[in-house]
């Protein structure tokens, strides 16, 4: 809940008592060895009947910018990789990218929804160089923002991530029902 208070100010889109009228709580980024009683807790503080879910990425496969050859998540072990990304964490996707067996040799944080000029992707290119980086690892969100022929210097690669949701045939279950229109009244709605 970061500062308790909402955007401009903290990390917050509604106020954390919005919570009350939820049917749903998706915990995200909830790793196996993850303990989230705490957060379940004060969760259940405001809304004690809320059916709580917990989900985490997974990282599907990488595809190289250029060609879109795909690599299976552990495609990359031992490269040594200049990772870069312009997102709300990247320090989540640096982590990822290291779990998956890449050597971060460098990394760069860019402002969030940046937009890839002539001159950052030199920057980005000599980084790599410097680094003696043999590939460079991005994000989806990213990618879609650098041209196929992007100037790097090196093999680019994104990184496909799905959000994968435990016990997901319950939660879905949980959404159709909450959906479903009420039953029809007996006799139509007419009193007898």
């Amino acid at each position: 809940f970061g500062n308790g208070s909402t955007l401009p100010l903290g990390c917050l889109r509604e106020r954390e008592s919005a919570l009350r009228h939820a049917d749903v709580v998706i915990l995200t980024r909830c790793a196996a060895e993850l303990d989230s009683s705490r957060l379940e807790e004060r969760v259940r503080s405001w809304n004690p009947e809320v059916r709580i879910f917990r989900s985490s990425m997974v990282a599907r496969r990488w595809i190289d910018l250029s060609s879109g050859r795909t690599l299976p998540p552990e495609g990359l072990l031992g490269k040594r990789a200049a990772a870069f990304c312009g997102i709300g964490n990247p320090d989540s996707f640096f982590s990822m990218a290291a779990s998956l067996g890449c050597e971060i040799v460098a990394t760069r944080s860019l402002r969030d929804h940046c937009r890839y000029s002539s001159r950052e992707v030199e920057a980005l290119r000599r980084q790599a160089q410097e680094a003696r980086a043999e590939v460079l690892v991005t994000t989806a969100k990213d990618a879609i923002k650098l041209e196929k022929e992007s100037g790097l210097g090196r093999p680019a690669f994104w990184l496909e991530i799905d959000l994968e949701i435990r016990s997901s045939g319950r939660l879905l279950d949980r959404v159709l029902r909450t959906r479903q229109p009420p039953d029809p009244a007996p006799n139509g709605g007419r009193l007898p």
